[in-house]
């Protein structure tokens, strides 16, 4: 075996680590946020669904949504704005993204969780979106480098 080959595999078992590692990161994170992460009310300034297409396993088209919230918080007499969800990013679909999006209506109130010490860190929900799917490409990625070695 040739040592880019070696180089080569090494490369995409690494990604596949490092897209697990990103994906751990974003749960421990909303873990984090649930337990110490401070609340107050904020309100919402706008709510809508954006959409974006993208190609799925059979090389076909798709739309996909993202809910888009961003809100207006206060801590200790200072404003601040967000339009973060929560940890990671959502893609749904039309009907999942609407019905996300209902849950916090333009001018509605809503709680908002930040970091203490970083009040400009927030989200309105404490989860991580995306987790088990960064995991399951990470392994994909580290089976891939793994197979390829060998097989070569």
């Amino acid at each position: 075996m040739e040592n880019a080959n070696i180089f080569l595999f090494v490369i995409v078992i690494a990604v596949g680590l490092i897209i697990i590692f990103f994906g751990i990161r974003q749960y421990f994170q909303a873990k984090n946020a649930e337990k110490n992460w401070l609340n107050v009310s904020g309100v919402v300034l706008e709510s809508n669904l954006s959409s974006f297409r993208t190609r799925n396993s059979r090389g076909n088209y798709t739309t996909k949504y993202r809910p888009h919230v961003a809100y207006q918080y206060q801590v200790d007499g200072q404003t601040f704005h967000s339009d973060r969800l929560a940890f990671g990013s959502e893609s749904t679909s039309e009907s999942n993204g609407r019905k996300k999006i209902a849950i916090y209506p333009e001018g509605s109130q809503v709680t908002v969780h930040y970091a203490p010490g970083n009040p400009a860190k927030a989200v309105l929900e404490t989860k991580a979106y995306g987790v088990i799917y960064n995991i399951l490409l990470g392994l994909f990625f580290i089976a891939l480098g793994i197979l390829a070695m060998i097989v070569s």
